[in-house]
């Protein structure tokens, strides 16, 4: 079977669908979703990124913070780059696009 990775920025979930062909006729089923736990709900979804032949996408935010999901499972691993907090630390201002 064939299946589907969808991402909704705005409400931070990615969608694992399975692609079912019956009669000519492509029909999405949901298998899974993730909610990435992003700040506060202010940051949102703004890019992904699934490696060729990697289970490992990587989803980045408009805070500049990127989280890792398990495309099989659709769950968000606990590893996370918080873009944010070493702008902080550097003294940077924005997210990498600002600075």
């Amino acid at each position: 079977s064939k299946h589907l990775l969808s991402i909704c920025g705005s409400i931070s979930t990615v969608f694992l669908w399975n692609l079912v062909d019956e009669t000519g006729h492509v029909f999405p089923i949901l298998l899974k979703s993730c909610k990435i736990p992003c700040h506060a709900g202010k940051e949102k979804i703004s890019f992904g990124h699934l490696p060729y032949h990697s289970d490992w996408m990587f989803l980045g935010t408009t805070f500049g913070n990127i989280y890792t999901v398990n495309v099989k499972t659709c769950k968000h691993s606990n590893y996370v780059i918080y873009w944010s907090n070493a702008a902080k630390v550097k003294g940077s201002k924005g997210a990498p696009a600002e600075t």
